[in-house]
C-alpha cells in the first residue's frame, strides 16, 4: 500500500512465538512516516525496523521514548522518517523477547 500525506493505516494482528510481523509500504523519496507498534494486550514489549528495498536496515526502535501519554512505556515509535528514495520498504514488528501476543501497527503519512 502507499499513501498520501494526512493518511494512515492501522493494522492489528498476533504474533506467533519467535515471528515477525512484516509488511511493506511503497513509498517516495520526501515522503515522511511515522510507525507505532503497541501491544495491544500485555505482555507485548514491541521492536519495530524500518527496511530500504534492499533490506538494510534504516531505523528501528524498542522503547519510544517520548512524552507521548498514549503509548506504554514498552511500545516503539519511528517518529519522522523521511524516505530517502522510491520503492517498497519492509516494516517488521516483533516482540524483543520473541513472545506471542497482540499488537497494533500504525503507519502515518505526513
Amino acid at each position: 500500500i502507499d499513501g498520501q500525506p494526512g493518511e494512515s493505516l492501522t493494522i492489528s494482528g498476533r504474533l506467533p512465538w519467535s515471528r515477525p510481523f512484516v509488511y511493506t509500504v511503497e513509498a517516495a523519496a520526501g515522503d515522511t512516516l511515522t510507525l507505532t507498534g503497541q501491544a495491544a494486550r500485555q505482555p507485548l514489549d514491541p521492536l519495530l525496523i524500518l527496511a530500504d528495498p534492499d533490506g538494510q536496515t534504516l531505523a528501528l526502535n524498542d522503547d519510544h521514548g517520548s512524552q507521548d501519554l498514549t503509548l506504554a512505556p514498552f511500545d516503539a515509535r519511528i517518529a519522522g522518517f523521511a524516505i530517502p528514495a522510491d520503492g517498497a520498504y519492509s516494516i517488521t514488528l516483533m516482540d524483543i523477547l520473541g513472545r506471542t501476543g497482540h499488537f497494533k501497527l500504525e503507519i502515518v503519512w505526513e
